[in-house]
């Protein structure tokens, strides 16, 4: 992080931030998603994740950079319940009946929590090897951008 003249611990402590924040949005998702369903949730959050990305980008400071990745992150983290909670069934108001009624898939249901449990996997190792190129050919500044893009793609 050269840019904002900080050291490793720094940097790593404000991405980590941002990252676990994905993870912490949950209770605050779980009643947008039981408020708005699954659709508009998905869609609210990803123009969240759009809107911390973009704004990371002109970033002047390692704290602003944190807190635009942490707003990205709640973002995403809404989009990654939500995603989750699409099998499940029911009208609920737990995480825990989340898991257990299942909402589309009465058939078939333990060969669907699979699939969807493998793509979360497959994603996260495929985006890796994409941020990574993304950082090597157009900076960071230039990742946020196209980050923000991809994730504007959720809202279809």
């Amino acid at each position: 992080m050269s840019d904002f003249a900080v050291d490793d611990f720094t940097a790593s402590m404000v991405l980590s931030s941002a990252t676990g924040v994905i993870l912490l949005v949950g209770p605050i998702a779980s009643v947008v998603i039981e408020r708005l369903g699954c659709r508009w949730s998905v869609v609210i959050g990803s123009i969240i994740s759009v809107a911390g990305f973009v704004t990371a980008r002109f970033a002047a400071t390692i704290l602003q950079l944190g807190a635009a990745l942490v707003m990205a992150g709640a973002g995403s983290g809404i989009v990654n319940l939500a995603g989750v909670v699409v099998i499940p069934k029911g009208r609920t108001t737990t995480i825990v009946q989340f898991s257990t009624n299942f909402k589309y898939f009465d058939k078939q249901l333990a060969l669907a929590q699979g699939i969807g449990s493998a793509g979360c996997g497959f994603g996260g190792f495929i985006m890796a090897k994409v941020e990574q190129w993304l950082l090597d050919e157009l900076s960071w500044r230039g990742a946020m951008l196209v980050m923000g893009g991809i994730s504007a793609n959720l809202c279809i």
